[in-house]
């Protein structure tokens, strides 16, 4: 997953794991997602949102729909296999940590998920 706006994703997913973990993710839907997952990381130079589109219309689903399954199913993802979930994270936050150490210092990302 090289998607930034992903990475945050995962982060904010599993920082909000306890309030949401009632969320399912069904069996069809978690294939889904992974075909999404791989989409995303086969266009790591396309914003999240134009690929959002293109993958939601590709399967037959609103790009609103696709961003829920997205979230629900990095849930599932997450509570199937925390150990990988957060080593997942770890090393996402490391690369994330080193990309706002080269931006400017009110780079917004940054600030939001670091604070600097």
């Amino acid at each position: 997953m090289n998607n930034p706006h992903a990475k945050l994703l995962v982060a904010a997913c599993i920082a909000l794991l306890p309030t949401i973990s009632n969320a399912a993710c069904s069996d069809s839907e978690y294939r889904v997602y992974q075909q999404y997952d791989k989409f995303l990381d086969a266009n790591p130079s396309v914003p999240d949102y134009e690929l959002r589109k293109i993958f939601a219309e590709k399967v037959g689903m609103q790009p609103d729909a696709l961003r829920n399954l997205h979230t629900r199913c990095t849930m599932r993802w997450s509570e199937q296999s925390p150990s990988e979930s957060n080593a997942y994270l770890k090393k996402e936050l490391e690369g994330f940590a080193k990309d706002c150490a080269q931006r400017p210092a009110n780079d917004p990302y940054c600030k939001s998920v670091l604070g600097r």
